[in-house]
């Protein structure tokens, strides 16, 4: 079996933050029923933003209340039902496993040390841009002398996948975070997945070109 290096979003992919989010979202000031999120879940993030009334240039702001908000209900933060044993799998096979997330640092490793599985990440590294992951990308492809052809970044929301195309590495959606299904579909991932159950059967019988 030929070893990869898979790269995963945090919130919405490995930790279950919508719980996080919707209180984060409440505590700004901003109510929303189960109608507007699901609205919500179709959409980009820049578009999903809009709708909100929140323009482009506050999102730098408000991703730092987030950090900061996410940091304070820790306690409350839960791995993906099913992603511990996935990512043990991974590991196990020899895979090379890490995380790239617009979350910071501190709060990254300290969910995935709490949920069990921070040994098992070769790096974690965060990106404060929202929207220059792809750039993130290529920094740790370039920095670790990965071929592009090997890496998949793992993401739940169409920026993710967005991002690994334009830094030329395989994209796999995960239903069960922050954008539906229909919005992932849209986005042209490689593969897709509903399941943490699956991430180790995709991801290796894809051969490399």
């Amino acid at each position: 079996m030929s070893k990869k290096c898979i790269i995963f979003d945090l919130d919405g992919t490995i930790v279950d933050s919508m719980p996080i989010l919707r209180s984060f979202v409440e505590h700004e000031g901003l109510l929303l029923d189960e109608r507007d999120i699901s609205a919500l879940r179709d959409l980009p993030a820049g578009e999903a933003l809009g709708r909100l009334g929140i323009g482009m240039w506050k999102l730098p702001y408000f991703a730092w209340r987030f950090r900061g908000y996410f940091r304070e209900s820790l306690p409350k933060a839960v791995l993906i039902s099913g992603i511990e044993e996935a990512v043990r799998r991974l590991y196990d096979e020899g895979h090379t496993l890490g995380v790239l997330t617009t979350n910071s640092r501190s709060n990254a490793i300290a969910v995935l040390e709490r949920g069990g599985i921070g040994s098992r990440f070769s790096f974690v590294k965060s990106e404060r841009n929202t929207f220059g992951k792809s750039k993130a990308l290529r920094r740790i492809v370039n920095g670790y002398a990965m071929k592009p052809e090997t890496v998949w970044y793992v993401g739940d929301e169409v920026r993710d996948m967005v991002a690994a195309r334009e830094a030329g590495l395989r994209s796999l959606a995960v239903t069960w975070g922050f954008n539906s299904e229909k919005a992932l579909r849209a986005a042209n991932p490689d593969e897709i997945i509903s399941r943490p159950d699956d991430l180790e059967s995709v991801i290796s019988r894809v051969i490399p070109n």
